[in-house]
């Protein structure tokens, strides 16, 4: 358990970075058109 647990923390993590970078991309192209 111990060795899963901050696995996922940075299965997590490395999701919502992905997300907060695909929504910044959005946003750059929403700005640049």
């Amino acid at each position: 358990v111990q060795i899963t647990l901050p696995h996922s923390k940075a299965e997590i993590g490395l999701k919502w970075q992905v997300s907060k970078i695909s929504a910044l991309a959005e946003l750059l192209k929403a700005l640049a058109t």
